[in-house]
């Protein structure tokens, strides 16, 4: 049987998925910038006046890089300081090295970049000898799953010791191209996550495979129900059937026919695989088949009728526990003979919704195959002597997310218009990280006011931020961003306090709650989040907010009559159940507390004052019971109520005698 994976495919376009996460010097500032710009000319010794495009010029070791224009100019931005050595390749062409190139972001800048010698390209044939193994660049790759995410993008992957870094892309694959042979250690990092590190060794024109790896939370995980059901299938690695033991599905239908068109009926002349893996089965007499004990994941599943042209169906298990595919092979129409061309424009998004730059230089390619091309100017494509079959075509460029056309039919002979694809930029978009309360936190205890924290993953402008805010039902609320703002705000932390003082639209109990961070929301450079945010939570039953002393407080008693406990409560209660039987002091005091309760005319809440002789260097605790009742007899939300304070003797200084002469 044949089977054709996405291996080649993904060394050919992997260039797409590795971002450089070298961050962004804020312009304007009168600080030194951080990252410089490199510029030059790469021409092709045959390329007459304008046939010079498509000339890849990179950083050797990083992952930085740029492509020709059809004069052979190109610009790379985004440099951080240091030496590189640049070098220009081409396929049949032979690679040039331009020798070491040192950038200072104070003087490479955009106005100013560092210019490069221009580099000629001779054809390939015309080299004499092929360059020896030892001073040829290796290449590392690797993939990891996020314990607990939906995916494993975002992950920083850095090489110590060198400028190589990137970041994950959803799938938690990572590749550094053009790196030195040499021992290394790389080193792995997300943002609530346990720091990973892995040795690996590059070879000369090799590229290092690195052991799979997951991200575990530095904190203790939540309960398995309220996590991501299982880790997603690593990107790139092989799914070994006898030790799947995953609960995702693929079951599926083939129809085959002869090239007459008379079905087939006889299934055994078709097998269905799963690329990568060593999972290979037959069709049922009836033309069914299942996968079972898949992890989560994406795959391909193949199908091919006898020997002939693999028919590809992508299928996405992240989220879902089952999928469903169909096949129709052989036939007049469905295995035609032939070639075809398959044809199409892309289109680059910018941040925010704006227009692109050019769309120049994508690499498209089919996926099983290793048919690729690159866009031109306009961001057309053209992929021709393409076997007639069923693809997935995938667009893909440094910096932006892949994009994948499923269900690309080529007929031989024929054209297929796969229309305008849109790549969205793979930018650092600001986003919500937490909130507290939680999302669907329950019985939140309204106070006279009522906090909530939402944090984000990266300093905000305060003003998009405070504007993009709405709660329902509609409350009193008042919105605190950037340091001095409110003691828990800073330039990542919004605080919105929900105000129970007015009376037409005070927090209610036991109401549902939904705050929205619109899309607006904007980072200090002016980029926003990538669709609203929201949130909920329900409020609680009336119920004690406070108090006085707090729990674990020490309390200074001097021997004399001292102010009252205080407690306080965010409702009316009735007095009367506020008495001796529902209030429990520990140690046992002699004499029988004094409770006096008070309504706050503004409010209508009740504070209570306890009163009880305190005696130094004791732990005290205070029990609330069950018994204390709201004024329509409702009981409170989180009674018993316990708090203990501690009490300490102040000594008072003992003045010696005035004499008097």
């Amino acid at each position: 049987m044949i089977r054709r994976g996405l291996t080649l495919l993904l060394v050919a376009v992997c260039g797409a998925f590795v971002l450089a996460a070298c961050g962004s010097g804020r312009r304007g500032s009168s600080e030194t910038p951080a990252l410089g710009e490199i510029a030059g000319q790469a021409l092709l010794a045959d390329g007459g006046t304008n046939g010079h495009a498509g000339i890849l010029v990179y950083l050797g070791g990083t992952s930085f890089s740029a492509r020709t224009d059809e004069f052979g100019s190109y610009r790379m931005t985004g440099v951080p300081r240091g030496q590189y050595s640049v070098m220009a390749e081409k396929p049949g062409y032979q690679t040039v090295s331009l020798g070491r190139a040192e950038v200072d972001p104070a003087v490479h800048t955009g106005p100013n970049p560092l210019v490069i010698q221009t580099a000629i390209l001779e054809r390939a044939d015309n080299a004499s000898t092929a360059p020896p193994a030892q001073n040829q660049l290796g290449g590392i790759r690797g993939a990891l799953a996020v314990m607990g995410a939906r995916s494993g993008e975002g992950v920083r992957v850095a090489v110590e010791g060198t400028p190589l870094v990137t970041v994950t892309d959803e799938a938690g694959y990572y590749q550094f191209f053009n790196v030195e042979p040499g021992a290394y250690v790389l080193e792995l990092t997300k943002s609530g996550y346990r720091r990973q590190q892995v040795s690996v060794r590059v070879s000369p024109g090799q590229t290092a495979q690195v052991r799979d790896l997951i991200m575990e939370p530095e904190t203790e995980a939540a309960p398995a129900a309220e996590l991501t059901p299982a880790v997603a299938r690593l990107a790139g690695a092989t799914l070994d059937r006898a030790a799947a033991g995953g609960n995702r599905s693929i079951t599926g239908l083939v129809t085959a026919r002869e090239p007459g068109g008379t079905p087939i009926t006889d299934f055994k002349r078709v097998s269905v695989s799963i690329d990568n893996s060593d999972y290979v089965i037959s069709p049922d007499s009836t033309g069914r088949f299942e996968f079972n004990g898949l992890p989560p994941g994406v795959y391909t599943v193949i199908a091919v009728l006898d020997e002939g042209q693999p028919v590809t169906k992508r299928v996405d298990l992240v989220a879902a526990a089952t999928a469903s595919v169909e096949f129709a092979l052989g036939g007049p129409g469905g295995q035609p003979e032939g070639e075809g061309t398959v044809t199409g424009r892309v289109v680059l998004a910018g941040p925010n919704g704006e227009s692109g730059p050019s769309a120049e230089g994508v690499t498209i390619g089919l996926a099983g195959t290793n048919i690729t091309a690159l866009t031109g100017r306009d961001g057309a494509f053209r992929l021709a002597k393409v076997p007639a079959a069923t693809y997935s075509l995938v667009a893909a460029k440094d910096g932006y997310t892949n994009a994948t056309v499923d269900g690309v039919e080529v007929g031989g002979g024929q054209t297929v218009d796969v229309g305008e694809i849109v790549l969205e930029p793979k930018l650092d978009y600001p986003r919500v990280i937490s909130t507290s309360p939680a999302d669907g936190t329950r019985d939140v205890v309204v106070g006279q006011k009522l906090l909530v924290r939402v944090k984000f993953s990266k300093r905000m402008n305060a003003d998009t931020v405070r504007g993009a805010v709405s709660i329902q039902p509609e409350t009193n609320f008042r919105t605190f961003m950037g340091p001095g703002s409110h003691p828990q705000a800073d330039d990542s932390t919004l605080v919105i306090e929900l105000d129970n003082m007015d009376e037409q639209r005070p927090i209610k109990f036991r109401a549902d709650y939904v705050i929205r961070i619109a899309q607006a929301a904007a980072d200090t450079d002016g980029l926003r989040m990538k669709e609203d945010y929201s949130f909920r939570f329900t409020t609680g039953a009336p119920g004690i907010i406070g108090t006085r002393p707090a729990d674990g407080e020490v309390l200074r008693v001097t021997g004399e009559p001292t102010r009252p406990i205080i407690v306080y409560f965010n409702t009316r209660i009735r007095h009367e159940s506020l008495k001796e039987r529902t209030v429990r002091i520990r140690p046992d005091t002699d004499i029988l507390p004094n409770i006096i309760c008070r309504d706050d005319p503004r409010t209508g809440w009740t504070t209570a004052e306890i009163e009880f002789p305190l005696q130094g260097g004791e732990q005290y605790t205070v029990t609330i019971g069950r018994g204390v009742r709201a004024f329509n007899n409702q009981s409170l939300a989180n009674t018993p109520y316990q708090f203990s304070f501690r009490t300490e003797t102040l000594r008072r200084e003992v003045l010696p005698p005035r004499i008097h002469r």
